[in-house]
């Protein structure tokens, strides 16, 4: 029964990125890398590439516990979402991927001297790779790195953040979305602060952001306590992990209206209290 809903999350998923392609199949060609990183936009149906970034880390959780290890397919199915999340070109969202996948490994394998200097001979080998493959390199450095775009704007979007901080009560924010219309009074012309800690500063202040960090933690403790299945709670430690470091930079956020809302709040609360519920041992 929990795999039936992990199944729907990774049919959704395989759909969007089918239809990321059939939707952007005239990008496909020679002058694509020749092209500026913001002149295009894989989004699939999304309202940006930041929003199906974020959907395709989710999906990666639920395909980790839908596909049994080993199975072929589950391989498959893993590289070509790869391949449209790094189409999405959203650095938070492949960061966040990477973070899963390695916690994944060593809370299942555990931290092996041999491995761990295994993947660094294994990283060092790839950068040179990619450094000496101008082809390569190049889209890294144009399409990924962005270094002439440095954060994206994001520092600008945070000092707005910081200067409705300095004018509201911090204990408990200013109510949900007054912030956003004090920033736009202030020159901002994006909808969020793309930080989930931002975010819920100004929104409820330190009252609002305790709470939901305090409930993500008793969730997490429940998970840790209850489910005795390695692989399931190896899978989903990962994964709220990598949350929390996706929200540093993306406008992660939970109990709210709105698709980036509800996917969150179902893959961080009510999936794994439902994964907590389970008798394990039966």
């Amino acid at each position: 029964q929990y795999k039936s809903i992990a199944k729907f999350f990774t049919t959704v998923c395989v759909v969007a990125c089918f239809y990321n392609f059939y939707a952007n199949f005239n990008m496909f060609n020679a002058s694509l890398l020749s092209m500026n990183a913001y002149e295009f936009s894989f989004q699939s149906f999304f309202l940006n590439r930041n929003q199906f970034g974020m959907f395709l880390v989710v999906s990666l959780f639920f395909m980790e516990l839908l596909f049994e290890p080993g199975d072929k397919k589950k391989y498959l199915v893993f590289a070509f979402v790869i391949l449209n999340l790094i189409l999405t070109l959203s650095r938070g969202s492949m960061i966040s991927a990477i973070l899963f996948l390695l916690l994944l490994y060593f809370f299942e394998k555990g931290i092996n001297g041999k491995v761990f200097f295994a993947l660094l001979f294994l990283s060092v080998v790839l950068l040179a790779f990619i450094v000496n493959n101008n082809f390569i390199s190049s889209f890294f450095a144009n399409f990924v790195i962005r270094s002439d775009y440095g954060t994206s704007g994001r520092t600008e979007i945070w000092k707005y953040g910081f200067e409705v901080l300095k004018n509201i009560n911090f204990i408990n924010g200013c109510g949900f979305f007054s912030g956003v219309e004090m920033a736009h009074d202030a020159g901002m012309t994006v909808g969020q602060f793309h930080s989930l800690y931002i975010d819920s500063l100004i929104d409820g202040g330190f009252v609002y952001l305790a709470i939901v960090m305090g409930l993500y933690y008793s969730v997490y403790k429940r998970c840790n306590d209850r489910i005795s299945d390695k692989h399931v709670l190896s899978t989903y430690r990962a994964f709220a992990i990598a949350v929390l470091v996706m929200g540093l930079n993306e406008s992660v956020s939970f109990f709210s209206i709105g698709w980036v809302d509800t996917q969150f709040t179902i893959a961080c609360f009510s999936y794994p209290l439902l994964l907590s519920s389970i008798n394990w041992n039966s």
